[in-house]
């Protein structure tokens, strides 16, 4: 009668923590570009948005907003003495929103709205944004960088 031991090999502990690492690395690789992705296409619909609000406040003559809400990681878009016809926009899980100066961004009918904003989307690893002139109402995206 042959005497068997239980147990793995050296071997095959080595080739099942190598598999691990490789998931692992895989799933941290594809979270990180996710998040990435997610921010840049908050930054380009906030951008799309604030265009419209001042777009709209042009062809209408009157002004429109877009106020930013810090506690809820949303924002919504809409005629000043409006607040039926605003639409809200919610920011993807996980993005925090921020921003310099006050909350809401309120376009005049000649397109500008006064001082100038940053507008910040943060994530975990990645944070980018949208940055707009006062005088012109113009806005630009910003690069998304890391956090760490």
């Amino acid at each position: 009668m042959k005497n068997y031991q239980k147990g793995f090999t050296l071997i095959e502990l080595v080739v099942v923590l190598g598999i691990l690492a490789t998931l692992s690395g895989t799933i941290l690789f594809t979270a990180n570009g996710l998040q990435r992705r997610n921010i840049e296409n908050a930054a380009i619909a906030l951008q799309a948005d604030l265009r419209h609000a001042q777009r709209m406040a042009v062809i209408e003559g009157r002004r429109w907003h877009v106020l930013l809400n810090t506690v809820d990681n949303s924002y919504s878009v809409g005629p000043v003495n409006d607040r039926n016809s605003h639409y809200i926009v919610h920011l993807p899980n996980g993005l925090e929103l921020s921003h310099t100066g006050g909350a809401d961004l309120i376009f005049q009918p000649r397109g500008s709205f006064g001082q100038g904003r940053t507008i910040n989307l943060h994530g975990s690893n990645f944070f980018g944004g949208v940055a707009v002139v006062g005088a012109t109402g113009r806005s630009r995206l910003l690069e998304i960088e890391r956090t760490n």
